[in-house]
């Protein structure tokens, strides 16, 4: 009889410090930089052109292979790819921006001449490559 109450005793006493564990678990998952941001810094950060492609690709792959993984704050670091000086970091960051359909549209950057305008165009599927 005495093994009842002992058991819901070490129960209840357990039972707080995991949950305080799987809250702070969460938070520190909360505050941890996203794929695409680390992939960004290592982009950045790339020595080598072949490094900097090598990351860049890597980074499209996975944005293509997985769309939802992808938050609404990501989209910036996507889109200020564009603007990078090598011509793979900007055709790999228009695949990624072109595989998240219309979530991307407001982070396309509007085109100066005309032929950023196909290519903005076609980012946006109003038409065919």
């Amino acid at each position: 009889m005495m093994l009842a109450p002992m058991f819901f005793l070490v129960l209840a006493l357990a039972l707080p410090a995991s949950a305080q564990a799987v809250g702070q678990e969460s938070v520190e998952t909360a505050h941890a930089p996203s794929h695409v941001s680390r992939s960004a810094d290592v982009i950045k950060a790339a020595t080598t052109r072949r490094d900097r492609a090598n990351a860049a690709i890597a980074l499209s792959y996975w944005v293509g292979k997985t769309p939802e993984e992808v938050s609404d704050a990501d989209m910036p670091i996507l889109a200020g790819l564009l603007t990078e000086d090598d011509d793979v970091v900007r055709r790999e960051a228009a695949g990624a921006l072109g595989s998240l359909g219309a979530r991307a549209k407001p982070f396309i950057p509007q085109p100066r001449c005309r032929d950023a305008l196909i290519v903005s165009a076609s980012l946006r599927g109003m038409v065919s490559a």
